[in-house]
This record gives structure tokens, C-alpha cells and sequence, in this order.
């Protein structure tokens, strides 16, 4: 076989890999969309994403191995490529995963809910004192200003009748 034959093969043979490749990155964006729900602004952002990448990805392949030149083999390469991802493990791969997924989640948010327990039973329970312990605290402030207030004055009263009584004493 020619030298050049190979080349064309194992560029067909890249361009299939890379088909293999663009479709199980989207399906990794499915299987993110399914685990996570999306609205279309948030869609439409990673499709555009996605699609960036695989313009980026399919150039630097054609540049790297065919020198930039596009040939139709490599568009059929890359097409060949997802169906044969899509009919093998594509169509299993985002409900298979979604379903794994989602069941390890599940298992770390009951050992979560587990762990948490005697937590929240804690903080129920000593939730009524520290309500207690909160609200005195609060009204301390407003009881030790009265008080310290009440102080003053029946100081400032005190002085004020020691000097009348004294000036009484002297008019006497």
C-alpha cells in the first residue's frame, strides 16, 4: 500500500474517533441537562458552547493531519463516527448514567439526612434556651440604661436637696 492510502486511512480513521468523541461530550451535556433541569436561555448558551468547541476541535484535526484541507471523507468520517456512537452505547449511555447518578445522590443525601439528625435534634433541643438567654440579653440593655438613669437622678436629687437643706440651715 501506498504511503499516501495510509495517511487518508488514518486521517478517516481520526475523523471517525472525533465523531465518536463530538457525540459523547454532547451526551455528557444531556446527561448534565437531565441531572439538572435547564431553562432555553441556559440551552442554548452550551449548545453554542458545544458547538464553538467542535468547530475548534474539527479544525485543529484538519490543520494538524490533512494540513487544513477538508475532504469529503472526513465530514463522512466524523458522520460514520456519532451513528456508530449513537446506535452502540448512545442511546443507553444518558439513562443509564442519569439513573446511576441520580442513586448515588440519593445514597449521599440520606447519609447526609443521617449525619445531620443529632444535629438538628440538638439545635431543637437547646433552641428554646438560647431564645431565653437572646431575649434578656436584649432587654438588659434597655433595664440597665433605665436603672443606671434611675441612679442619676436619684443622685442628682439627693445633691439637690443636701443644697436646699444646707441653704435652709444658714437662713436659719
Amino acid at each position: 500500500m501506498s504511503r499516501q492510502i495510509v495517511e487518508e486511512s488514518t486521517f478517516f480513521l481520526y475523523s471517525v474517533c472525533m465523531g465518536i468523541v463530538i457525540t459523547f461530550i454532547y451526551d455528557l451535556i444531556r446527561l448534565l441537562r437531565e441531572i439538572i433541569p435547564h431553562n432555553t436561555f441556559f440551552i442554548s448558551i452550551e449548545d453554542i458552547l458545544f458547538w464553538i468547541f467542535t468547530c475548534c476541535a474539527q479544525f485543529l484535526l484538519l490543520y494538524k493531519v490533512n494540513n487544513g484541507m477538508v475532504r469529503w471523507y472526513s465530514i463522512a468520517g466524523a458522520f460514520l463516527g456519532m451513528i456508530l456512537y449513537k446506535k452502540s452505547i448512545g442511546q443507553y449511555m444518558v439513562v443509564f448514567l442519569s439513573q446511576i447518578i441520580r442513586k448515588i445522590l440519593h445514597i449521599v443525601l440520606r447519609i447526609f439526612i443521617y449525619v445531620i439528625s443529632p444535629i438538628r435534634w440538638l439545635i431543637r433541643k437547646t433552641k428554646p434556651v438560647f431564645m431565653r438567654i437572646a431575649q434578656n440579653f436584649l432587654k438588659r440593655p434597655k433595664n440597665a440604661k433605665n436603672k443606671l438613669t434611675d441612679k442619676v437622678n436619684g443622685f442628682k436629687i439627693s445633691l439637690y436637696k443636701r443644697k436646699y437643706s444646707q441653704d435652709e440651715e444658714v437662713e436659719l
